[in-house]
């Protein structure tokens, strides 16, 4: 702890196993989801787009934060592809368990889904 009385927030990343590692406030959870794309065509581009959202709605989701940090190594939920990247497209995202958490979301459980959303256009447009 530090002198304010606050955990210090560790950086060892451990292995994740859903339904065996306790999770607790302070945790940042990180995975890299490889999402098939098929760009077809040598001249297209396509736009990767990636959403998600937790659910059920409950006091476990309403303290955590899941964003999608990075779609193929660029910050954010978008990507711009070409044909150069067909196949797998890697998808980061994270979820946060604040260090302001409280015991209302212990014994509850949520999912995480996303929605990838591709989109082709000519690459000259």
């Amino acid at each position: 702890q530090n002198a304010a009385g606050v955990p210090v927030p560790q950086t060892a990343a451990v292995a994740y196993v859903p339904g065996a590692t306790l999770v607790v406030p302070g945790d940042v959870l990180t995975k890299t989801v490889a999402v098939p794309v098929n760009i077809s065509g040598l001249d297209n581009k396509a736009t990767l787009v990636v959403t998600g959202a937790t659910s059920p709605s409950n006091a476990l989701a309403s303290q955590l934060t899941a964003v999608v940090t990075s779609v193929n190594g660029v910050a954010g939920s978008t990507a711009s592809l070409t044909a150069a990247d067909n196949g797998p497209v890697n998808v980061v995202f994270t979820v946060t368990i604040p260090w302001t958490a409280d015991n209302t979301a212990k014994a509850l459980t949520t999912n995480f889904q996303a929605t990838y959303t591709l989109t082709q256009v000519s690459a000259a447009s």
